[in-house]
């Protein structure tokens, strides 16, 4: 139907909003264009000061208020402006990448979950103040997928769990064993949640069984799960 040519590194982000494609590449750049006409109507240039490298963007999220958030390779988090294509703030985030980005249903919490193994939570009004951290740089690996249901966090990572969190409390609810390789993806249909890993399998989960009240930490049985080879 149509390709979108303009960038001069890989893409390795996107996100759809209002009418536009947004695209994040290894190029430093973030690039919006109109879905209907085809054509690029804004680019988000990330700072020069940093290496190319580092400014490599990886994950991008919108809000409802048109505030863009993009991660980068470096670490940083950065807020922009749809409007006015400026950036209005710059966090430094994690030690590492940042893998994944997510805005809350309500839009008030925008999470980064980075190679240095945690979920970060920040406010993305005005400057962006960081309001909170889930798991540990020392325990768990890179976390590199992000979902959210019902007001509750999930995570996939190097360690090959899923991980259920309750982000107002600020504590992990359970952990889904079964993948053998990093999960990379995740992904919700209907009540049913999928995860996709480097092991060549999706898995597919009984969200609501997973949420049944008394169920011990890490107890998720294989069968609330069906795996598919890939």
């Amino acid at each position: 139907m149509h390709v979108f040519k303009g960038h001069k590194g890989a893409v390795q982000a996107l996100q759809t909003h209002r009418g536009l494609l947004l695209s994040g590449s290894a190029d430093q750049s973030v690039r919006l264009w109109d879905l209907a006409e085809g054509g690029c109507v804004g680019t988000l240039w990330q700072p020069a000061e940093r290496s190319r490298e580092k400014n490599s963007v990886h994950s991008l999220a919108t809000t409802q208020s048109d505030v863009l958030a993009s991660g980068t390779w470096g670490g940083q988090v950065r807020l922009w402006d749809l409007h006015r294509c400026r950036c209005t703030s710059s966090l430094d985030a994690h030690n590492g990448a940042v893998w994944a980005l997510l805005h809350d249903q309500e839009g008030r919490r925008l999470f980064s979950a980075g190679s240095d193994g945690t979920v970060k939570i920040w406010d993305p009004r005005g400057a962006g103040k960081h309001v909170g951290t889930l798991g540990s740089t020392s325990t768990s690996g890179a976390l590199y997928a992000l979902a959210e249901r019902d007001g509750l966090l999930l995570t996939g990572g190097y360690d090959q769990l899923v991980k259920v969190w309750d982000h107002r409390m600020m504590r992990c609810l359970n952990e889904l064993p079964g993948h053998s390789g990093s999960v990379r993806c995740l992904a919700f249909q209907d009540s049913r949640l999928l995860s996709g890993s480097t092991d060549g399998t999706v898995r597919l989960w009984d969200f609501d069984t997973i949420l049944q009240h008394g169920q011990p930490l890490g107890s998720a049985a294989d069968e609330s799960s069906v795996a598919v080879a890939l």
